[in-house]
């Protein structure tokens, strides 16, 4: 739970002439309740869409880990987990109420979080937010966040905003401060691939005596045109030739082979009713996002296509594939 000291009309000076001292104050204040400031979610998408992930921490239980999501964990793709990934040299520890804390070293938050299988094209859009408390850190450095080895900086969408800051000066010490901060930035598929479809988030604080008090990350996959739920062929749109795909290869197991033309959204397993509610829910779409979407309902052309495919179904028909690299 994060911890502050008490708001007060101006900055709290407290003296101390010790680094055990110093020591003896942080100890009160980190270990002690505090008052939270109202988190946000975001507005772009709702965790409740498909294609999102929610994970929070409000307390970890270990300095180095594992320490999957305690109070939210949306993500059907596996747990998260949150640590301190330079805890040997850190010498950081969990203190009572539940931060990761290192006195005198410098920690290192990391976090790991599964990702959807995005197509080429997606894009995962991230939603981070951060408390700290103690020394403050620097959030303009160059790697102050990275995700998967790259600058958040650096990559398209990117944002920082420091939504809350509660500060005191502990002399001859410096200040101190209980922090809100947010990060917004887009990833393309491309960054996940050959590393477990996971996105690893790396913070560079640089300074001593500051802790990871809170962690909270959505995530949402946005598809790009050529990757619309149901265009199986890339065509940019979900039409005739996505259901051709699905009925002239039903019933074939994708472990064993691919089918040919088949490009986006290939199944792990038998291709059959998922596939076919992908063409006639998105029949004629072109780009509309997921998180927008109006309805999963087929339009009325689509659900006069049912009788067709109903009957097609029944008929004898060649299943023509490509070996599988």
């Amino acid at each position: 739970m994060p911890r502050k000291a008490p708001r007060s009309a101006a900055p709290l000076r407290l003296r101390f002439h010790s680094w055990p001292a110093l020591a003896a104050a942080l100890t009160v204040v980190l270990f002690s309740p505090s008052v939270f400031a109202d988190l946000i979610e975001p507005t772009a998408w709702s965790r409740n869409d498909p294609n999102a992930t929610y994970q929070q921490w409000d307390s970890f239980s270990f300095a180095q880990g594992p320490n999957p999501p305690d109070t939210g964990n949306q993500n059907p793709n596996g747990f998260a987990d949150a640590f301190d990934s330079s805890q040997e040299s850190s010498n950081s520890f969990v203190t009572s109420g539940g931060n990761i804390y290192s006195f005198s070293g410098v920690i290192t938050p990391r976090a790991i979080v599964p990702a959807f299988s995005a197509s080429p094209g997606d894009t995962t859009r991230f939603f981070i937010q951060v408390r700290s408390f103690g020394s403050i850190i620097d959030t303009t450095i160059e790697n102050a966040l990275t995700v998967n080895g790259v600058d958040v900086a650096t990559l398209p969408g990117y944002a920082y905003e420091e939504l809350s800051r509660d500060e005191s000066n502990l002399e001859p010490f410096g200040t101190v401060g209980l922090i809100q901060h947010l990060w917004t930035f887009d990833v393309d598929a491309s960054l996940v691939a050959g590393v477990g479809d996971s996105f690893m988030l790396d913070w560079s604080w640089g300074v001593s005596s500051a802790s990871l008090d809170q962690l909270v990350i959505d995530t949402f996959v946005e598809a790009s045109a050529g990757s619309v739920p149901g265009d199986y062929n890339n065509s940019g749109v979900v039409e005739q030739g996505d259901l051709n795909l699905v009925l002239n290869n039903w019933g074939l197991d994708t472990t064993d082979s691919v089918p040919e033309g088949w490009i986006n959204h290939l199944p792990e397993g038998i291709i059959d009713q998922a596939e076919l509610n992908g063409v006639l829910s998105n029949w004629g779409d072109g780009g509309v996002t997921p998180s927008f979407r109006p309805s999963t309902v087929p339009e009325p052309a689509a659900a006069a296509l049912v009788a067709v495919v109903c009957g097609w179904l029944g008929r004898p028909r060649r299943i023509r594939s490509q070996p599988r690299d």
